[in-house]
């Protein structure tokens, strides 16, 4: 059953899975989604799981699926509507690995 937020826009089964299983299970980097008709979230395209790239401040490089994330909103945006997404940003304090979910606003 689809879920509705309080603004009355209904999100897709498949997006709540998507998110579930990206913070739950690890299984995708990223995903973007729209709102189709002002009414649904719905998800444009995931990311797969990507264990080796880890954002090192001390040392920083590229994060492949950072940069997959971003071209896709790009291209996505085309038509001058807002895209969303949410990301498994993985990084390291002091040594230790963490990760926090990130929603983006393009």
């Amino acid at each position: 059953m689809p879920s509705t937020c309080s603004s009355g826009v209904t999100l897709d089964d498949k997006a709540v899975h998507l998110f579930q299983e990206m913070k739950m299970k690890k299984l995708h980097s990223y995903f973007v989604y729209h709102i189709e008709d002002n009414k649904v979230v719905k998800v444009l395209s995931k990311g797969s799981p990507d264990e080796d790239s880890c954002y090192n401040p001390e040392e920083p490089t590229e994060l492949p699926r950072y940069e997959e994330m971003v071209k896709e909103l790009r291209d996505a945006n085309n038509d001058g509507h807002a895209r969303y997404s949410a990301f498994d940003f993985k990084f390291l304090i002091n040594g230790s690995q963490r990760r926090k979910l990130l929603f983006i606003s393009w």
